[in-house]
């Protein structure tokens, strides 16, 4: 009978190295290839710039199916302001419809543009004045830009001549191009024109860099290769030419980038009026135009015609004013007598009062102006300074005494007699003592001490700033002042300045009105970003202001309490933060999920189009894609990425994990293995010491 096997003993130095190397080198490549397959498979994302989505369907909405009825809604009327030149009258531009292809309803607003550009003429269009625009502004804003003088520049790949329909407007033909945008994205605008330069190539598969400059158009329905899209579309005469060859053809980090810097200045150096005097003259409002304002007689009905025509004239591009502020002068000390010239004048001072001078009913019928503002600022060498400006900051109150600071960049008018505002009851008057200088302006500064204000932000601009809007062209001049004074400090010295944590729901509750009187505060938004697109700055002149050639723009669903919106229970609300940068390695693109903190300042109620609409809802909510919402809209340095962990951070912290325990294992192996030698060693000295010294083999 065989004898019973006996038990293994797991637990002796033998198993023990039998199992570790059986188990470990086969965990050690399962975590090799496991990290392999992650990192092939599942990579984590990368930043970049994203392209826009184009297809109709993203822009437009899902189509009509089946047997459905798609009726219309009249379109809102467009808003321009009042001096605006626009290429057609409101009222057709208003039928033209965007993400479509070309209507009947378009043709009267088409052909009014082509009768504009021909009685404008090309030499029209340079001396008028245009908005340096990129391919998102007008994809983005294509009612806000409707009709208006834009300016942009790519590289043209295609040029057809195509027959235009028939038409009492002498329009026989015109050609349709395709341009690539400088800066991005990979999608195409469409340029029509009446005529190609002399030389310029036409056909099918061109690369001619050009500048264009003419009317915006509407958004324009295409068949691409693979879906309908939608492309910008601007009228012009002709695309102006540039100079080709490798740096013209360079992405935005290339010397490509400078050529419409360069161009930029290169006009505003040659073009009429370029210095203030010229400028000045051609506007009928130099020191000749002037001498009736600084006449000796009382005030009147004609210096008050002059001085209206001067405030309505004196607007000029920014290039051409950061120009002339470089050569102003500062204003003579109390009591000694200023100098009327055709030179700027710096103004720094506090104002210290401010009223509205209203013009008589028949002066301002014919002036087409009711009334301008008149501040009082106390210059820094003690001056008395009366500012004429078309309107004072609407923070600033009126007939009573202030204390603010001010700053304005004025033309000197008189030391003599000016105009006084008259009130309509006693309590309402002008402050008695007489002023050393009257000066006109387009606008007076005020930089209040506050963290904004600090930063060099100039709160007069909050003015034209409308909220339950999506950014209009009287947001812009604000949103880039802010953008430039969000680089000059820190997230964190932000947090600090907006102190308690923030209430979103005064951000986003309308009937809070939390903008009407802290615009411009800084505020922290907790929750998680769920987008964060890369914006390029197409503006040579803005991206010299900023700084820097793009920010970002997050859509950052904010933590609040449960809340009912529209019907719909939730606990989140998406808001719109612009920040300077992202902080390095986060993710970016249109899906992602980050938990984030952006310390800000509070711009502006936003409506905009929710491009994922479930992403704002909870699981059952149901929405239609397209809805507009209306939040916060804040700017700020940059961002607090709040890392949760992730899951290539947790497999890495696993790898880590694994590592750890198989070098544990690798040292209590060497431990066991030396233990394991030291005790056959002394095995070994015993059994020799328990020999003895002679043996004696027993005789045969």
């Amino acid at each position: 009978m065989n004898a019973a096997r006996p038990a293994r003993n797991f637990l002796a130095p033998g198993e023990r190295r039998r199992l570790f190397w059986m188990l470990v080198p086969a965990g050690v490549a399962l975590i090799v290839v496991l990290g392999w397959v992650e990192r092939t498979w599942f990579p984590r994302p990368r930043g970049g710039q994203p392209q826009v989505d184009t297809r109709l369907e993203a822009v437009a909405g899902r189509g009509p199916q089946g047997d459905e009825v798609v009726i219309e809604r009249d379109p809102d009327p467009l808003e321009h302001p009042a001096m605006a030149a626009l290429s057609a009258s409101l009222d057709s531009l208003a039928k033209v419809r965007d993400a479509t292809v070309f209507r009947d309803a378009d043709n009267d607003a088409w052909f009014q543009t082509w009768t504009t550009l021909r009685d404008v003429g090309l030499d029209g269009l340079r001396r008028a004045r245009s908005q340096q625009v990129g391919f998102r502004e007008l994809f983005g804003q294509p009612r806000s830009f409707r009709g208006r003088l834009v300016r942009m520049q790519g590289t043209l790949h295609r040029a057809e001549q195509l027959t235009a329909p028939r038409n009492d407007y002498g329009v026989e033909s015109y050609w349709q191009c395709w341009m690539e945008p400088a800066g991005g994205p990979a999608s195409p605008v469409v340029v029509q024109c009446l005529a190609l330069p002399a030389g310029m190539p036409s056909g099918m598969d061109i690369e001619e860099p050009v500048e264009i400059l003419g009317y915006f158009f509407k958004n324009y329905a295409y068949n691409a290769a693979d879906a309908i899209r939608v492309a910008p579309l601007i009228m012009t005469l002709e695309p102006i030419r540039l100079p080709s060859g490798p740096a013209a053809s360079r992405g935005p980090s290339g010397t490509g980038d400078l050529l419409p810097a360069v161009a930029a200045a290169a006009r505003v150096a040659t073009e009429p009026g370029s210095s203030l005097e010229s400028f000045l003259a051609i506007k009928q409002i130099a020191v000749g135009d002037r001498a009736a304002v600084d006449a000796a007689a009382p005030w009147g009905e004609d210096q008050e015609q002059v001085l209206v025509k001067v405030i309505s004239r004196l607007a000029a591009p920014a290039p051409l004013q950061a120009r002339w502020r470089d050569g102003a002068a500062a204003v003579s000390p109390r009591g000694e007598p200023p100098s009327i010239t055709d030179r700027l004048v710096k103004v720094h001072g506090r104002a210290t009062f401010v009223a509205p001078r209203r013009l008589p009913a028949d002066l301002a019928e014919r002036l087409g102006r009711a009334s301008y503002d008149l501040v009082r600022i106390v210059d820094e060498r003690a001056a008395i300074v009366d500012v004429v400006v078309p309107r004072a900051p609407v923070a600033w109150a009126r007939w009573r005494p202030i204390d603010e600071p001010a700053e304005a960049w004025a033309l000197p008018l008189t030391a003599k007699v000016g105009p006084r505002p008259v009130g309509t009851d006693a309590f309402q008057a002008w402050p008695e003592a007489a002023h050393d200088l009257l000066v006109a302006a387009t606008a007076v500064s005020w930089q209040p001490p506050t963290p904004l204000g600090r930063l060099g932000m100039d709160y007069a601009l909050f003015d034209t700033v409308v909220d339950d809007r999506k950014l209009e062209p009287g947001d812009t001049e604000a949103f880039w002042r802010v953008m430039a004074a969000a680089r000059r400090t820190t997230p964190a010295e932000v947090a600090r300045a907006a102190g308690r944590r923030t209430d979103v729901l005064d951000l986003i509750d309308p009937a809070r009105k939390w903008f009407a009187s802290h615009r411009g505060d800084p505020v922290v938004i907790d929750g998680v970003a769920r987008r964060a697109t890369r914006i390029a700055i197409d503006d040579p002149d803005r991206r010299e202001a900023v700084g820097d050639d793009h920010y970002w723009e997050l859509e950052v669903f904010a933590d609040t309490p449960t809340i009912k919106v529209n019907e719909r229970i939730q606990d989140r609300y998406p808001i719109v933060c612009c920040v300077a940068k992202l902080p390095a390695g986060m993710p970016s693109g249109e899906d992602i999920s980050e938990r984030v903190r952006v310390p800000a300042f509070g711009f502006k109620r936003y409506s905009y189009p929710l491009r994922d609409p479930q992403s704002a809802l909870p699981p059952a909510a149901d929405e239609v894609k397209g809805e507009r919402v209306s939040t916060a809209l804040v700017i700020g340095p940059g961002v607090e990425w709040l890392r949760p962990p992730s899951p290539a951070g947790a497999s890495n912290l696993l790898f880590g994990v694994f590592a750890g325990i198989l070098g544990l294992l690798g040292a209590v192996f060497a431990v066991n293995a030396w233990m394991a030698r030291r005790d056959r060693r002394a095995a070994e000295r015993r059994r020799r010491e328990a020999m003895p010294e002679r043996l004696d083999l027993p005789s045969e």
